[in-house]
């Protein structure tokens, strides 16, 4: 199974986007967790898609670099149908819907990543070296 990841600066307060997120994308679960100004919000859900005849599922990782300013882990995944679990373009198309809420609700958005087919052989080097990942 293969997913899509976006990642992106928000120019904003995690409470806010948490607050406005949690309700369009938040159907499963939804948390803060850590204190003061190192918190990370996580929200998942999941939608159906007609093309494949299933639900696609979505992580949000939202990270707070500063009290004005966040960085967005976006990750659709799961959903795929046939025998090659194959997601028709829900993956993208999902991920980017948060995008497009984001920028609808008039937030000052930076896509920087973005990874198609995405596993965790795709790990952005960011998080490779944070987890000192032997796979290559």
């Amino acid at each position: 199974m293969t997913g899509h990841l976006i990642r992106a600066r928000v120019r904003d307060s995690l409470p806010k986007l948490f607050r406005d997120l949690i309700p369009q994308f938040g159907n499963i679960y939804a948390n803060m967790l850590g204190e003061n100004s190192k918190r990370v919000g996580v929200i998942a859900g999941e939608k159906w898609f007609f093309r494949t005849g299933s639900y696609a599922a979505i992580l949000i990782f939202i990270q707070e670099v500063s009290a004005k300013e966040c960085i967005l882990d976006i990750i659709a995944y799961a959903g795929g149908t046939g025998l090659i679990d194959v997601s028709w373009g829900a993956h993208p198309k999902y991920a980017r819907e948060v995008i497009q809420f984001l920028v609808d609700k008039g937030y000052e958005i930076a896509v920087g990543l973005e990874i198609d087919n995405f596993s965790i052989e795709k790990l952005p080097e960011d998080i490779k070296e944070k987890l000192d990942w032997p796979h290559q």
